[in-house]
């Protein structure tokens, strides 16, 4: 498929997720951004090693989310679980259960596996974003909110 028809694609599943999960408005555009971005970086990456690519989109998401939430007031998880919904492995999850149907255990758990460990690289990498936010980018913005306090 074309890598533009891709990311749009994943832009309005993002958009129609956090739509269907009431997000509020003032973060609607930014998820469907970071769901497209996320995407498109995981394209990339692909190429070259499909775990590594689902661990970097996600921690690029992770990242992101982290700051957007900070700036918009929002919590991180509204801004995370919306622009994550496209990197999901649904397809490999899909192909594990087909191939069970199909009684070919061996390709089943090859698949499962694959499955397993995409979803475990996005895991950790959401893990990672998760304290990179708690100690580098929390003590950063409350640092940058007592400068601005000492101004006014």
């Amino acid at each position: 498929m074309n890598a533009y028809i891709e990311i749009v694609a994943a832009a309005f599943a993002t958009l129609f997720f956090a739509l269907m999960r009431r997000t509020p408005n003032r973060v609607l555009l930014l998820t469907t951004i970071l769901g497209a971005s996320g995407w498109a970086l995981f394209s990339i990456i692909e190429g070259y090693n499909e775990m590594a690519a689902y661990f970097a989109a996600a921690l690029f998401i992770g990242i992101l989310a982290e700051i957007f939430a900070r700036i918009k007031k929002t919590p991180t998880t509204v801004i995370l679980i919306c622009g994550i919904i496209p990197l999901v492995p649904g397809v490999l999850f899909y192909e594990t259960m087909m191939y069970f149907v199909q009684d070919d255990t061996n390709q089943a758990i090859q698949s499962g596996v694959d499955t397993l460990l995409s979803a475990g690289s996005m895991v950790f990498a959401i893990i990672v974003s998760t304290l990179l936010g708690k100690h580098i980018i929390n003590p950063i913005t409350k640092f940058i909110r007592s400068k601005k306090v000492k101004k006014a």
